[in-house]
């Protein structure tokens, strides 16, 4: 069974990341993540005989957004700094579709990004992701996302020493 769900996995087609995009990420330092709750699930359980065997796996979205941004030079703010806001972007998730087709879950995800300097909007994505649990299901989209959003803006990876004037929030 494990081998046949492997199979047909590599056979699910995704709908293109749509991306809307009207700033430049590139320009901000930091990022402030609207709280998202955990989200558990499980692939339900197989019993073999006396034994029975159930996953489950938690996620937290705001962590698996914060997780990519961080790699990628930003840092991540508990608070909004009003020191910083010209530098900070607002980060915001949400589940816009989710499905089960007997052998997949499959999630649909908003991120969207703000200044919080003035609150305009910079960009946003749709994407889509497919996995044995809903948790697995939205990594993939917001990676897929996240993956599709930096592949426009190439903002590359930044270090605080080449914005020393930033260094607002570690004093």
């Amino acid at each position: 069974m494990g081998v046949l769900v492997v199979l047909l996995q590599g056979c699910v087609t995704l709908q293109p990341v749509s991306i809307n995009q009207r700033g430049d990420v590139s320009k901000y330092n930091y990022m402030y993540i609207v709280p998202t709750g955990d989200v558990t699930s499980g692939n339900g359980a197989i019993s073999y005989g006396l034994f029975g065997y159930e996953s489950t796996t938690t996620v937290n979205p705001g962590d698996v957004i914060a997780g990519y941004l961080v790699k990628r030079g930003f840092i991540r703010l508990p608070e909004l700094v009003p020191e910083l806001s010209e530098k900070t972007m607002i980060v915001s998730y949400g589940e816009t579709n989710r499905s089960f087709d007997g052998l997949l879950y499959h999630m649909e995800v908003t991120v969207q990004f703000l200044s919080a300097g003035n609150h305009l909007f910079i960009g946003s994505f749709v994407a889509d992701g497919a996995g044995d649990t809903e948790s697995d299901a939205i990594r993939e989209a917001i990676s897929r996302g996240l993956d599709s959003l930096f592949s426009v803006d190439s903002g590359g990876i930044r270090s605080n020493e080449d914005y020393p004037e930033d260094d607002v929030y570690n004093r």
